[in-house]
């Protein structure tokens, strides 16, 4: 088991400012509230913004071969978050964290454990404002079990009370957490289930992830949004529309997005919103279009939608085997209750939320 933290010294002034002038021109000043309209603003007001609290960045990753040296590969989803908030941050108020972790016995548990309790104290010293988890691990496909080492797999609830539980439960309430590993997690029901109990145990705001073969640095663009939108402009997650609108389709192409929080009531276990892209041609209602055609075997061989009210008809155009004289249709309709989450021109796709 491996362990350690970091103080992150921020960049310069003259790096801070360079960086802070392109994020205004990028959002065409609608970054920060004081700078709204660009004939509101000034060269002033351009440079005086600050997270006005602590901020912690915490990496937890499994110890393997992707892991160089110990440290987070550069450009991953936590060193963004931390790159992004340094440059709004005043000296002596961001701290980075990396934790490693490779549990095979029960001996490197109880290290593990002890150096998470190292972690906690430090984290009540500090009484961090701004706390950012991003874990990073495999899951088993079919049962959702993470790894938390080279050869063993356990309960969602037995993981997040390893990271979460004792000590650590003091200091994470209302964390917000990327929890960085494949679909499995969140489409099985069992381990989605201790997932969503471990959320409310724990009081954390959690990310979650529905493709099979996650790749992490794919929502960098998310991340980036994110932390601009909820941790700099201190953006409500109800009113979060601009952040899903700013994306980009590699993130939506490559994912769903699933956010869990504490339940409010006795209804559901957790809050559960599930973002899903969609576009007419590419993702209709959030649905992949089969690779190949189930009748004629023909790659990609599919016609322009028609609707059909809500629901999208997709038509093979082979024309050959079974798909003579009629091909194959293949029909995409929304989930009941889908809300759109940002309005306006939908050339890029639109993303949509589910809540339950």
């Amino acid at each position: 088991m491996l362990i350690f933290g970091k103080h992150i010294q921020p960049d310069s002034d003259e790096a801070n400012n360079a960086r802070r002038q392109r994020d205004l021109d990028s959002d065409q000043g609608r970054l920060f509230p004081l700078c709204r309209g660009a004939e509101e603003r000034t060269e002033d007001c351009r440079f005086e913004v600050h997270l006005s609290k602590l901020s912690c960045v915490i990496s937890v990753r499994l110890l393997s071969s992707g892991t160089v040296h110990g440290h987070d590969p550069t450009g991953g989803p936590a060193d963004t978050a931390r790159a992004q908030l340094s440059g709004y941050t005043k000296r002596d108020d961001l701290f980075y964290f990396e934790a490693h972790f490779a549990i095979d016995s029960a001996s490197e548990e109880d290290r593990f454990r002890a150096d998470i309790t190292t972690l906690a104290d430090e984290l009540t010293r500090r009484r961090y404002a701004r706390t950012i988890v991003f874990i990073t691990t495999h899951s088993v496909k079919q049962s959702g079990m993470l790894f938390i080492g080279k050869d063993k797999i356990v309960e969602v609830n037995q993981f997040m009370e390893l990271f979460f539980g004792g000590a650590m439960s003091q200091v994470m309430h209302r964390a917000t957490v990327f929890f960085l590993t494949c679909g499995g997690l969140v489409r099985n029901p069992d381990s989605f289930a201790g997932l969503q109990q471990s959320v409310t145990k724990y009081h954390l705001r959690l990310w979650a992830f529905t493709a099979f073969a996650f790749q992490p640095h794919v929502i960098n663009d998310f991340v980036l949004a994110y932390c601009k939108a909820v941790f700099i402009r201190d953006t409500k997650l109800a009113r979060i529309g601009d952040v899903f609108a700013a994306l980009g389709w590699s993130v939506g192409l490559h994912t769903d997005l699933v956010y869990l929080s504490p339940a409010v009531s006795g209804d559901h276990i957790a809050c559960i919103q599930r973002y899903v892209w969609s576009h007419k041609e590419r993702k209709p209602w959030g649905h992949c279009l089969p690779m190949q055609c189930p009748w004629c075997s023909c790659i990609r061989n599919w016609s322009d939608p028609v609707s059909n009210g809500p629901t999208l008809v997709f038509t093979c155009k082979s024309n050959i085997g079974r798909c003579s004289p009629r091909g194959y249709r293949f029909a995409c309709s929304p989930e009941p209750g889908y809300q759109f989450v940002h309005h306006g021109a939908s050339d890029n796709g639109k993303w949509l939320v589910y809540k339950k």
